[in-house]
């Protein structure tokens, strides 16, 4: 255990910014007008949305606008288009899904689909397995980190984000927010104290590059993400 006091250990810093000894009070930043802030403030839903694009880009997701009633066609026409084997699909239970005739676009598609039932328990996760594409419903995205945001609730679990190698969101342009505390604080405001048991910030598909420094895909999730922004 250190032996060193309070005093000693904060010299090093006050005499690098120039003082005798540190202060005993320190004035809070005032963050809600910091820089950022005040940046995202300013922006526009056109700029967010240009934002959140751009950064999507960068991280390998692939991003479809479409028009209110158009998810399920444009949620087909991306599973077509991703390498998947059988292009076997797994969606949530969400209301979302039924309102815009997923079940029956993919049914008309030819497509294998499976609806998330937590009622099955481990046995549902087993069943994402062996699926080729996850679909989800999220609550928001990130324009400064090109993030997808999804809660997990019953009717969507953290299996049919992560599990399948390829995953496609389908969010509202409404729900894009231009920084994580704009989010956080829609977050609070409609949970209150009952948030959910998990919230996911998905930045793209899975990466690392802790060794060497060299950027791997796809190590412990989905290969292939796509978003789906619908302009409503």
């Amino acid at each position: 255990m250190s032996t060193v006091s309070l005093d000693e250990f904060l010299k090093p810093f006050s005499a690098a910014l120039g003082r005798d000894e540190a202060p005993e009070q320190v004035e809070s930043i005032d963050v809600q007008n910091s820089v950022q802030f005040i940046v995202s403030r300013a922006m526009a839903p056109a700029q967010i949305e240009e934002k959140f694009i751009d950064e999507v880009k960068k991280i390998g997701v692939l991003v479809k606008c479409c028009a209110p009633g158009q998810e399920a066609s444009a949620v087909v026409e991306e599973v077509r288009r991703l390498d998947a084997a059988n292009r076997t699909v797994l969606y949530a239970a969400d209301a979302w899904a039924d309102e815009c005739g997923l079940p029956a676009a993919l049914e008309a598609a030819g497509l294998d689909s499976v609806r998330w039932d937590a009622s099955k328990g481990r046995d549902a996760i087993q069943e994402a397995a062996h699926l080729d594409v996850g679909v989800t419903f999220a609550y928001g995205a990130i324009a400064e980190t090109g993030s997808v945001v999804q809660c997990s609730s019953e009717a969507s679990g953290r299996s049919v984000c992560t599990i399948p190698p390829c995953h496609i969101a389908v969010v509202k342009r409404s729900k894009l927010f231009a920084r994580m505390g704009e989010l956080l604080d829609d977050l609070q405001g409609t949970y209150g104290a009952d948030m959910p048991s998990n919230v996911s910030v998905i930045s793209g598909p899975s990466a690392t590059a802790d060794i060497e420094l060299v950027r791997v895909v796809g190590v412990h999730g989905p290969v292939h993400t796509a978003v789906i922004m619908v302009e409503d």
